[in-house]
């Protein structure tokens, strides 16, 4: 559709371009790709959010995603419907998956709060307010086995993105952790569940592009399947990226995908 001269500045009937949408799903090589095409970093959508909005309302972690933007100039005073600039939704979004994240530590035994973050629920109302909320639902979850499994929900939120990787790989984790992150016991972690699925996701697509990529690269050696698992483990996000990068660009003109 781009090499077709697709127009990328289209919006929906919410007033969404492709960019807004790709930046809600978190895809930083579908998003640098449209950049490329010619997509308006700047455009609003029907509630004024520029496509930086979305992409730190939706993607908490994904720094490298969010700092493709700002290379193309992308306005950082813009303010939506509700009068807020990105940067503020970057903090409020960051201070309460900081807070959640340190109760998730604290319940687990693998932290505890030191002297001045024991003074701010003494004198800080929105760090109070969110970690009692959190400390409300968070001891359940040491309990609260995923599916069939032996893997809790705690186990699941802590876990490196490689180990929750293969866990979701299950399909009756991937469906119970779904369901938790919709259930009101656990409203609070409701948005960092999604979160680290969506980011979980954006990772399997991430490595099987890449997966993809070698094997196009490497189609007239035939290496088995290890040795490209192999590679991959050793490449970074940035790396994935450039690398699906070279490889898509190179066979737009060569037809080999």
């Amino acid at each position: 559709l781009l090499l077709a001269g697709a127009n990328l500045n289209i919006t929906n009937s919410l007033g969404m371009a492709p960019l807004h949408i790709v930046c809600s799903n978190g895809g930083h090589f579908l998003a640098k790709t449209l950049l490329d095409f010619g997509a308006d970093v700047n455009l609003k959508d029907g509630e004024s959010n520029t496509p930086l909005h979305i992409a730190q309302a939706a993607n908490e972690y994904a720094s490298s995603f969010v700092g493709c933007l700002w290379k193309m100039a992308q306005t950082l005073a813009a303010r939506n419907c509700r009068n807020a600039t990105p940067f503020v939704i970057m903090n409020l979004n960051t201070y309460h998956f900081m807070i959640g994240h340190t109760v998730l530590l604290i319940v687990s035994g693998k932290y505890n709060l030191n002297k001045k973050e024991s003074a701010l629920l003494d004198y800080n109302g929105i760090f109070r307010k969110r970690y009692l909320a959190c400390f409300s639902c968070a001891p359940a979850m040491k309990t609260q086995f995923i599916a069939n499994s032996s893997i809790t929900l705690l186990d699941f939120l802590l876990a490196r993105n490689e180990r929750a990787l293969r866990y979701i790989h299950n399909p009756e984790i991937f469906k119970g952790v779904n369901e938790l992150a919709d259930s009101v016991k656990y409203r609070w972690y409701s948005s960092m569940i999604k979160d680290k699925m969506n980011e979980l996701l954006f990772l399997k697509t991430l490595f099987d592009r890449t997966s993809k990529s070698l094997r196009i690269i490497w189609s007239p050696f035939h290496y088995p399947d290890i040795l490209i698992e192999k590679v991959i483990s050793h490449l970074d996000e940035a790396d994935m990226n450039a690398l699906n990068r070279a490889v898509f660009f190179a066979s737009c003109s060569s037809n080999i995908i």
